[in-house]
C-alpha cells in the first residue's frame, strides 16, 4: 500500500497483507509485525473506507485494544469522504 508512514514519518510499511489485517471471531484485527519489509522494520495495516459510505445522522461505536509503550502512536480516525474540502470540518480522532 505505502511506505511513507501516512505523512507522519511513521516507521511501519502499511500493507494489504492478510497477516496485518483480518477478521477473527467477528472482529477486525489490525496487527503490527516486527519484520523487515520494503526497507522498513515493521508492517501494519491502514483501513480506508473512503467512498464506501457516508452518514448524515447516526451513531458509530468502536471498541479498541490499543498498544502502549515508547514510540507507539495508535489512533482511530473518523473522517468524511470529502474531509479535505469540507468547510469547518471537525474530524474525530480517538487516541
Amino acid at each position: 500500500m505505502n511506505g511513507d508512514g501516512g505523512g507522519n514519518n511513521e516507521l511501519q510499511f502499511y500493507t494489504a497483507l492478510p497477516t496485518n489485517s483480518y477478521l477473527e471471531n467477528g472482529k477486525l484485527v489490525i496487527k503490527a509485525i516486527n519484520e523487515n519489509y520494503q526497507d522498513r522494520n515493521f508492517t501494519s495495516a491502514r483501513i480506508r473506507s473512503k467512498y464506501k459510505g457516508d452518514w448524515k445522522y447516526g451513531r458509530i461505536e468502536t471498541s479498541a485494544k490499543l498498544p502502549t509503550g515508547v514510540g507507539t502512536w495508535p489512533a482511530i480516525w473518523m473522517l468524511p469522504t470529502d474531509w479535505n474540502t469540507a468547510a469547518g470540518l471537525k474530524a474525530e480522532k480517538l487516541i
